[in-house]
């Protein structure tokens, strides 16, 4: 086998491995996939809706108002309220400004939410193909630890303790 036909086999299986993700995570969520701009997951008295007001005010303070996302001057009134004190999340809210600014902040939610699952499945995936050169060792492992208890609880409404698919990435990274 050549290189370059090596080279399009593997593409060919990450494909296959992130499409395999992206439909274990269809079916987790379901039915998120069709509420993605009116509804995100969790129950009322969970966190998913002050991660939501932070990644909404991000972008109201930074593009609509042009001033500092990091004080809210409406909480706490007249005195405001110093962000600094609170959790940031910027994985969801600066990073995902671009996204909140396209889609709006549900569908940057219920996309981050999504995510969690998919990249967490697909580094997971890789992180235990480079140990075991075994896929179906590695699908296995991607599939175990995305659906763990403990994310699936978080899905329900904690945006940064959902977001699992860091640990897995810095163990790839780690070891590059």
């Amino acid at each position: 086998m050549s290189a370059a036909s090596s080279k399009q086999s593997q593409i060919g299986t990450q494909i296959k491995v992130l499409a395999f993700f992206t439909l274990l995570t269809l079916a987790v969520t379901w039915p998120l996939i069709l509420h993605l701009n009116n509804r995100v997951p969790g129950w009322f008295a969970a966190d998913n809706y002050e991660y939501l007001w932070k990644i909404w005010w991000f972008k109201t303070a930074i593009i609509d108002l042009g001033q500092s996302p990091l004080f809210a001057p409406d909480i706490s009134y007249p005195s405001g309220f110093a962000l600094a004190y609170a959790e940031l999340t910027p994985l969801h809210t600066v990073i995902g400004l671009p996204l909140t600014w396209l889609w709006g902040e549900i569908a940057t939610y219920n996309l981050f939410a999504m995510l969690s699952f998919i990249l967490a499945g697909w580094a997971t995936y890789l992180l235990v193909m480079r140990w075991t050169n075994n896929r179906w060792a590695a699908i296995l492992a991607g599939v175990l630890y995305v659906l763990n208890p403990y994310h699936i609880v978080r899905y329900g409404g904690i945006l940064p303790l959902m977001a699992i698919e860091g640990i897995p990435v810095f163990f790839l990274g780690l070891e590059a």
